[in-house]
């Protein structure tokens, strides 16, 4: 077992991301306290790195080295890539609000949290056919947090204040509580 150091700039690193090849990380970087936070990808086990004209937080696409951020507009929340070089900005999805979110393996679709009328629910959105569908609907103050497993065939939440619930996906059936 080798450790090996993934940043090591000088000041404050933060919200780190590891490419799904393990190649790459990004992350927030500020050099100085006076200074606004800078992203940038690092190539793990090198000293390269490049800027991206972006802020997190932010993810990348599985099985790609393209990464996945939020941007604000007036019509409400965009979610998109760019490349680790970053060029090449793409438009994923657009919604009311996004406040996490997490790619299904497969790149068929993305699993994101939202809020409702009565709380916060958690939405798929099929890349293919452009269609938003409501998953959960749940109890205030609702989910906050999405995950997908590896494999792509389950889904876990994040409900309330610390509760996380589980069940298959894309097509969840009874949710069930794993963490109280």
């Amino acid at each position: 077992l080798k450790t090996t150091p993934l940043t090591g700039n000088p000041g404050r690193e933060r919200r780190p991301s590891i490419s799904s090849d393990g190649q790459f990380v990004v992350f927030e970087w500020q050099e100085n306290p006076d200074e606004p936070e800078r992203t940038v990808v690092r190539e793990i086990g090198s000293g390269r790195f490049t800027g991206l004209p972006i802020s997190g937080p932010f993810t990348w696409i599985p099985g790609t080295h393209r990464i996945a951020y939020r941007e604000r507009g007036p019509g409400g929340v965009k979610l998109c890539s760019i490349s680790r070089y970053g060029d090449d900005r793409q438009e994923v999805l657009t919604a009311k609000e996004i406040r996490a979110w997490a790619f299904s393996p497969d790149g068929k679709y993305v699993a994101y949290t939202a809020p409702t009328k009565a709380s916060g629910a958690v939405f798929r959105y099929t890349i293919a056919t452009r269609e938003h569908k409501q998953l959960t609907d749940p109890p205030a103050p609702g989910d906050f947090g999405v995950e997908l497993s590896h494999d792509g065939r389950q889904i876990a939440v994040r409900r309330g204040f610390g509760d996380v619930y589980v069940a298959s996906f894309p097509e969840p059936g009874e949710w069930r509580r794993i963490v109280s």
